[in-house]
């Protein structure tokens, strides 16, 4: 998680390579190979149905070296899966989107010297190198300089671009100039050869041990009816995919020019006659080129290759008989596009993307970083929705090969949202497609012994296609997942059409399904109940009701109910035909589903007022957090998923996503209490988890914690954060970046097709807006100087509340501004809760750690006594005076000491202890410590230690941390240890502060219980944190290096 300093900046966080722009992406440092991969994926382009990604087009591709990559949304092969032991019900077979052909090679060479890029830059032949990705014209442009060894320099300069009009389209201009005044050879002209070449030896990369990417390196394309014409300047083949029955292909129409003025991606070009024919080549099938041997001169110095690229899928043609020609259709499409100038394409792609900015562009003031991050997230979701209704949004879009282009559930909980609010068309076009793949739903719940239907975890065509059940089809909440869509799509737009055409139908089958799986228990005096089954966290597999699955069911449930009351209102007749089609009776059905939703079990622990994740969730140990190195994450490639399960660890999200879905489901105690008891416990291994704690921290009014989570999640790929944003973007958490500004600090809530806001400013802008749609209204909402103003820009005008009240836009009433509730931001921290000012610290434990010196210290005592002692034993001896701790550990003792001895046994332990001790230094000072002091520091607040040992004072001043505290208390100075309060007492009268002034940090029971005792709020960390439950502290982390200085106004 990303550590802020007290400005709410990045500490020793590298920023990254590509330029602080709002709109660019800009590379001034060439990378080449490997290390290109990153930015490959960050800077590809798409429209939704084509991607490419970033690949150098002068460079060489290895098949498989996940450089380059050239994709069809929805376009797969398929294998049988290999099971070293298979099932009944298992997945057969796998689903991979492929790496198609690459038409973006460029052949230069000079010399009989070929350009390979990485090549060259390695040799110190590149200079001048630009790479700028644009989201206002949607290219990817490229510079820099090539001196050819003992011959000219010449100028590169290309261009791209995914037609965001045009579905199949791409385009591609690469132009080279002669500069004589920089070439180490004054030569009068230079001869070169230029070409293009379709590459159809690309392949996908195999993951290894990474199951995130995939094992797809054996599938293969079949490559057929290759061609190189050099009469009408193109190449073009077709590509097959034998097992799953589709066709893709690809054909280039090539352009020569001799340029004239400076390069624009215009195609501002003069057309000579002079030109020679072009070579056409097919000695290899699987890669015809085309080239052209030229001549550069002072009087025609530049020379401009523009190519037409056409990628069409066999789906794209209409499905008549005979089946059309696909290939042909692809070069008389190339053809017929390249009687277009360049400058046509490009004014409609910016056009095309001032209409997506001016319906979903999100404005940050006051932190550029974050506005690029926002931008680039928003871009790749435009780039990666399918929205021709039987493909949709993969997990990693069109960028990379990661998931091997799967559809999850990622799609309608955090990407259809984005287009629900911005683009309802394209939202509806997303839920058009798991209504086309309903039928593999059926037949996949009859499968498993089911009624109804039960969408595939991970799929491409419907099919389900994940190996592992556990974490793949016991997943049944994305059913709900997947009717909640539908059902937010209706309340956002009234579209009654959609639910006839395909939304009822979903509603009503995935109700039918959780009917089939559920059970009434008597255990649970009848309740309604959902075994095994694994919810959002996939790192608690096969529970028993699992809350967020179990809510999620309900809902659905009872909203089939109203939707069947809904649609006999509308018409009965229809309804009539539509219940016949699914063999339901109208009452039986609806009376089941209600009775089922009354009956859910959400399980609760009543004594601590908790949502529980599921049944056997306080019954699991906590993990070890301190023990797992940070090179140890994610778990799941590192420790066996059984040790994983058996513990009390969390990888994103999901008892909080059910809170973040359905706020007026719980009281406000509850989702606090919830928020701090699995924070601890979340590893956020999922890139999905950090956009919906910091929308259910803005909830809680925690803007502290959700500006923390939020910086994670706006740069997560900028920043390469995860570590493998290689295998393409994470798109899932690009539009959860999303719904933590509008839904987090926006405040905005559609539950039950209520529009709400409840706007809150975090202390590092200066402001922010962004727009939705709602019900044919366009909203815009500006938060800025404690201020919200709402505008209707287009629409009939609505009534929605603002911070609870109920307010109206209308067409004669188009602007409203509103004051913040407590301003709605934190700039002091006297500003929030009653003026925290200042925070005690224990110092073992908390600052600094010498647990293993005390506890070898105690056992080296008792050894010398014969008394039994462990370390559970020694974890009572946390936070108590050492004289204490001698009746402690006396408790196992054959004999009765008396108070000399044991007086004697406190001194020994001490001097084995000040022995042990002897070497600390600032390297003994707990990670985030330092940066912790400072943040507090900056923001004014005051500190104090204080603590039951006589040797505080000591370890403070060998650590180097004595000076950042005004106060020191310890044992030396106190008659009583803890439990008692005493100590922070003494803190407080030194500061001449009330108890309620101040927060103390303690990792130990006895500490939590004092400051308890004495008044204090309190935060467990350590040990304490992991008894947070227990103790009952105010707040806990798990240590100072998961929190920010900034996040203590929250409190």
């Amino acid at each position: 998680m990303t550590k802020l300093n007290a400005d709410g900046k990045p500490v020793n966080s590298p920023i990254t390579d590509l330029g602080l722009h709002p709109w660019k992406l800009i590379e001034t440092q060439a990378k080449g190979g490997e290390a290109d991969r990153s930015t490959a994926s960050i800077m590809s382009l798409g429209n939704g149905h084509i991607g490419l990604r970033a690949w150098q087009e002068d460079d060489l591709s290895q098949p498989g070296d996940g450089l380059a990559g050239t994709f069809i949304n929805g376009f797969f092969e398929s294998e049988a899966i290999r099971y070293g032991e298979t099932a009944y019900g298992y997945a057969r077979d796998s689903q991979t989107m492929m790496n198609l052909a690459n038409p973006l090679p460029v052949l230069l060479e000079v010399k009989g010297m070929r350009l390979c890029f990485s090549a060259a830059l390695q040799a110190g032949q590149i200079s001048h190198y630009r790479r700028s990705w644009s989201m206002v014209d949607g290219t990817l442009t490229r510079s820099l300089h090539w001196s050819v060894p003992d011959g000219p320099t010449l100028k590169i300069e290309s261009c791209r671009l995914v037609s965001l009009t045009e579905d199949n389209l791409a385009l591609q201009s690469y132009r080279v100039s002669y500069l004589p005044d920089q070439s180490s050879v004054a030569d009068s002209q230079v001869q070169l050869r230029l070409g293009l070449r379709l590459d159809a030896h690309a392949a996908n990369r195999s993951g290894g041990n990474d199951p995130r990417v995939g094992q797809s390196d054996r599938l293969k394309l079949v490559c057929r009816n290759s061609l190189a014409d050099a009469s009408r300047a193109l190449v073009a083949l077709r590509q097959d995919a034998s097992h799953a029955g589709l066709s893709a292909a690809l054909a280039v129409a090539a352009n020569l020019s001799w340029s004239a003025g400076a390069v624009k991606a215009s195609g501002n070009t003069a057309r000579p006659a002079d030109l020679p024919a072009p070579l056409a080549r097919l000695d290899d099938a699987a890669a015809p080129e085309l080239s052209w041997d030229l001549s550069l001169t002072s009087r025609q110095p530049s020379v401009t290759l523009s190519k037409y690229i056409v990628i069409l899928d066999q789906r794209d043609l209409p499905p008549v008989k005979p089946e059309p020609d696909l290939l042909k259709h692809a070069v008389d499409l190339a053809c017929a596009c390249r009687q277009r100038p360049l400058s046509q394409f490009m004014a409609a792609q910016k056009d095309r993307l001032a209409r997506f900015w001016d319906q979903a562009d999100c404005d940050i003031r006051g932190d550029l970083s974050l506005a690029q991050g926002l931008h680039v997230n928003l871009f790749h979701l435009l780039q990666s929705a399918g929205h021709n209704g039987w493909s949709s949004a993969a997990a990693k879009g069109l960028s990379g090969e990661g998931y091997e282009g799967h559809y999850f559930w990622d799609t309608e909980m955090y990407v259809f949202p984005f287009f629900l609010y911005t683009d309802p068309k394209l939202a509806r076009q997303l839920l058009a497609y798991r209504w086309s793949i309903l039928p593999q739903a059926r037949q996949r719940a009859s499968e498993l012994g089911h009624s109804g239907a039960l969408f595939a975890w991970r799929t491409i065509d419907g099919r389900e296609c994940s190996a592992y059940f556990p974490a793949g089809t016991a997943q049944y909440h994305i059913d709900a997942d997947i009717a909640l869509a539908c059902r937010r799509y209706y309340e956002a737009t009234d579209d009654l059409a959609f639910m006839w055409e395909m939304g009822a139908e979903i509603i009503l089958e995935t109700a039918r399904f959780w009917l089939s799986l559920g059970f009434y228990n008597q255990a649970r005096d009848g309740a309604f109940c959902l075994q095994e089954v694994t919810g959002p966290d996939e790192y608690s597999a096969l529970v028993n009701n699992n809350y967020y699955t179990n809510l999620m069911a309900q809902k659905n449930l009872s909203y089939a109910v109203a939707l069947l009351q809904l649609l006999q209102a509308d018409d009965p007749d229809r309804l009539t035909s539509l219940l016949q089609r699914l063999h339901l009776e109208a009452a039986s059905f609806a009376g089941a589903c209600q009775q089922a939703a009354d009956h859910m079990f959400l399980p609760y622990d009543e004594a601590n007022r908790l949502p529980l994740q599921d049944d056997q969730v306080l019954q699991r140990p906590l993990w070890d957090f301190a023990a797992t190195p940070a090179d140890q994450h994610p778990l799941l490639l590192h420790y066996h998923a059984l040790n994983i399960y058996r513990h009390r660890v969390s990888k994103q999200a999901d008892l909080l996503l059910a809170m973040y879905l359905w706020p007026s489901a719980f009281d406000p105690e509850s989702q606090r209490r919830a928020y701090l008891f699995y924070e601890a416990c979340t590893t956020h291994d999922s890139s999905l988890s950090a956009p919906i704690f910091a929308a259910m921290a803005c909830r809680l009014g925690w803007t502290g914690h959700a500006y923390r989570y939020f910086m994670s999640s706006a740069r997560l790929d900028l920043d390469d954060r995860q570590g493998n944003t290689a295998d393409g973007v994470h798109l899932a958490n690009m539009a959860g970046t999303w719904l933590a500004l509008t839904s987090g600090f926006g405040g905005m809530s559609t539950e039950n097709g209520q529009l709400a806001f409840w706007p809150r400013l975090p202390r590092q802008w200066e402001g922010y807006g962004f727009q939705i749609c709602f019900k044919g209204n366009r909203i815009k909402l500006e938060i800025h100087g404690g201020q919200a103003v709402y505008q209707l820009l287009g629409g009939p005008g609505l009534t929605f509340s603002h911070q609870k009240q109920p307010v109206q836009l209308s067409p004669d009433r188009p602007r409203l501004q509103l004051p913040l509730a407590g301003a709605g931001r934190s700039i002091n921290p006297a500003d929030r809760h009653a003026g925290l000012k200042a925070v005690i610290f224990d110092v073992d434990g908390v600052l600094l750690s010498t647990d293993e010196e005390h506890y070898q210290a105690w056992a080296q005592i008792c050894r010398q006594e014969g008394i039994y002692f462990d370390r559970s034993i020694n974890q009572r001896l946390r936070g108590v005076s050492r004289r204490d701790c001698v009746d402690i550990i006396l408790e196992k003792a054959s004999r009765p000491y008396s108070e000399t001895e044991k007086a004697a046994l406190a001194q020994r332990k001490n001097q084995a202890y000040l022995e042990a001790v002897a070497c600390l230094d600032q390297s003994s000072v707990l990670p985030g410590v330092v940066e912790f002091l400072q943040g507090l520091t900056d923001l004014g607040y005051r500190l104090a230690s204080a603590s039951s040992s006589r040797n505080a004072e000591r370890l403070l001043a060998a650590s180097g941390l004595a000076d950042w505290f005004t106060v020191r208390i310890d044992g030396s100075q106190l008659l009583r240890s803890k439990p008692d309060p005493e100590v922070f007492l003494k803190a407080a009268q030194a500061l001449q502060l009330q108890p309620a002034d101040c927060l103390v940090v303690e990792d130990s029971a006895a500490g939590i219980q004092a400051a308890k005792a004495g008044g204090f709020r309190s935060l467990a960390v350590g040990a304490a944190n992991d008894d947070w439950l227990r103790l009952q502290s105010s707040f806990c982390a798990r240590s100072l290096a998961d929190l920010n200085a900034d996040e203590l106004a929250d409190w």
